[in-house]
C-alpha cells in the first residue's frame, strides 16, 4: 500500500457525503485567465474530511492537511486578487452522481480499467459510477468520470 493513500485505503464501508472541488484561478491577464483544479475535498459520514492535492514537486497526487480557507486568503492577499480560488460545491452535480451518498464506495490505487494502467492516480468506485483522480500533466488535478454497467 503507498504511503500517500493509506488514508483513504484504510476506510472501512465509507459514504462520501460531499465533495468540493477548490480552483485555482488566475486572473492576471484578462485575455488569458485560466483554471485548475488546486484540491479535491471528500466529506464522509462520519464527519471526517480528506483533501487531495498534486504535489508541485514529484507531481504525484496526495491526502494533505492544508487549510485551504486560510492558503485562500493568503493567495488573493499576496496576488493582490490576481489570482484567487473559488470553491463549490459539487456534491449534487451530475458529475459525481451515482457516487455521493451512495454505500459501497471502494478505493483502488493504481487501477487498470478497460485494459489501461492509470499508475499515479486513485479511483473511487461506486456500484453505478466511478471517478478516476489523477495528476494533471501541467497543474492541478484532473478528474475522468466512468459509468458502471
Amino acid at each position: 500500500m503507498n504511503n500517500r493513500y493509506s488514508k483513504i485505503l484504510s476506510k472501512e464501508n465509507p459514504i462520501i457525503t460531499g465533495i468540493v472541488h477548490h480552483y485555482w484561478y488566475n486572473n492576471a491577464d484578462e485575455n488569458n485567465q485560466y483554471y485548475f483544479i488546486e484540491w479535491i475535498e471528500l466529506f464522509f459520514h462520519e464527519d471526517e474530511k480528506i483533501i487531495f492535492k498534486r504535489n508541485e514537486d514529484s507531481g504525484l497526487i496526495e491526502i494533505v492537511d492544508d487549510n485551504i480557507l486560510e492558503l485562500s486568503k493568503q493567495i488573493a492577499e499576496n496576488f493582490k486578487g490576481k489570482i484567487s480560488i473559488k470553491s463549490i460545491d459539487c456534491s449534487e452535480t451530475e458529475w459525481w452522481k451515482g457516487i455521493v451518498n451512495v454505500p459501497g464506495i471502494s478505493f483502488i490505487e493504481d487501477p487498470v480499467i478497460e485494459e489501461i494502467d492509470y499508475p499515479e492516480c486513485l479511483l473511487i468506485k461506486a456500484p453505478q459510477a466511478a471517478m478516476l483522480i489523477c495528476p494533471a500533466e501541467e497543474e492541478g488535478i484532473n478528474l475522468e468520470r466512468f459509468n458502471e454497467e
